[in-house]
């Protein structure tokens, strides 16, 4: 896909294709305590500093569209400063670095039909609408909101650094509080992924699916 035109017909897509496979709204909320850590790290896109190390844990390897392949696992941290939220993934790919769907690109541009991470988060009290964070391997971002679909009209402080290496590629995204509206004491977020194999193979996984496109999991930041 290389237009938003492309892309709203994935989200309709993807919208079916969680009907047929029984989405169900009233199914219980994950929640996960983020740390708060202390300490500035270089955002590099190799997930080195020692924050890392003690961040929480998680999964983005429910099948959202397709099958996720094998050796092709999504793992991520996450945790907190006084001012902003940090995620890192380690997106696997046993085709890489020798085969890469993805190019560079201007701000808000086609990244999110690359190999690409897809953040949707939304505070609880709805006063900021869901804002959509895309970053392909090479660093490309879209940004904006999302409703019935994609809207490219918010731009964020947020930053983001990759690496791509033999069989796996690597993202540090920064959030600030203020691309939020303020701190609050918790989000709703989803943090997804697009991948290919060799060829036109694709897929889509998710921290929590159904709901690639819905911040269906509570992330508790606390004081």
């Amino acid at each position: 896909m290389t237009s938003k035109t492309g892309y709203m017909a994935a989200v309709i897509f993807a919208a079916a294709c969680l009907l047929r496979c029984g989405a169900d709204e009233t199914n219980e909320i994950l929640t996960v305590a983020v740390p708060k850590l202390e300490g500035d790290i270089e955002l590099d896109g190799h997930m080195r500093d020692a924050a890392w190390s003690k961040a929480a844990s998680f999964a983005v390897n429910e099948a959202a569209i397709g099958k996720v392949q094998a050796g092709c696992e999504t793992t991520g941290k996450i945790w907190r400063s006084a001012d902003a939220l940090y995620l890192g993934f380690r997106c696997e790919n046993p085709y890489l670095p020798q085969v890469l769907k993805a190019e560079v690109r201007p701000r808000d541009g086609a990244a999110y039909g690359d190999e690409c991470l897809e953040i949707f988060i939304k505070t609880p009290l709805g006063k900021e609408p869901t804002r959509q964070i895309v970053l392909n391997a090479l660093g490309s971002v879209y940004d904006g909101t999302f409703s019935a679909g994609p809207q490219a009209d918010w731009n964020g402080e947020w930053t983001c650094a990759t690496s791509v290496a033999r069989g796996a590629w690597y993202a540090e995204v920064k959030i600030p509080f203020a691309d939020l509206g303020g701190q609050p004491e918790s989000i709703m977020i989803n943090c997804c992924r697009a991948g290919y194999g060799r060829g036109a193979d694709k897929w889509n996984s998710a921290w929590k699916a159904p709901g690639y496109f819905k911040p269906v999991v509570k992330i508790v930041l606390g004081p």
